[in-house]
């Protein structure tokens, strides 16, 4: 906001730009309004910011690597780069199924995800219970309700 010489302040930009919670896309979604996800997947952290600006309201993603160690390695210096460059979407993390394997390793994984500036993790073939307890140790977790990805089919879907 630029202000006159007379005091008057002056907009210089409609944009609002801020930080997406998990509250803000549940107001978004009370109110009937279109959310935008990209999941770049293991695309750099430039691809993600560009999305940034250009609106998208959550960005879930992988860390890059050859296999699930490699990229469970690379996952919390991955947020980290993609955190500065997107500083207002909403980060969905992926983590790889060997790091939340029981309760406690998964409310260690997630809570350093968190802690790293996360706003919320993908768990695949998530249990109920490990979801209730990530749930109950304050842990947002977003998935897929009720839809079947490919690795639970055939490997072309179904």
């Amino acid at each position: 906001m630029a202000t006159e010489e007379n005091g008057t302040k002056v907009e210089t930009s409609l944009m609002h730009k801020g930080r997406k919670t998990s509250w803000h896309l549940q107001q978004m979604k009370k109110k009937g309004e279109k959310i935008v996800m990209l999941g770049p997947g293991n695309l750099d952290s430039l691809f993600s910011a560009w999305a940034d600006a250009g609106g998208a309201d959550m960005i879930r993603f992988v860390a890059p690597g050859e296999n699930a160690i490699d990229r469970s390695a690379n996952l919390q210096s991955h947020l980290r780069q993609v955190r500065k460059m997107c500083p207002n979407a909403h980060l969905n993390v992926v983590c790889e199924a060997f790091t939340v394997s029981d309760n406690k390793t998964a409310l260690e994984t997630t809570t350093k995800l968190m802690a790293d500036q996360a706003d919320s993790v993908l768990i695949m073939g998530i249990s109920n219970d490990k979801l209730l307890f990530l749930s109950d140790n304050q842990v947002p977790v977003f998935g897929h309700v009720g839809a079947l990805s490919g690795w639970q089919t055939t490997n072309i879907g179904g």
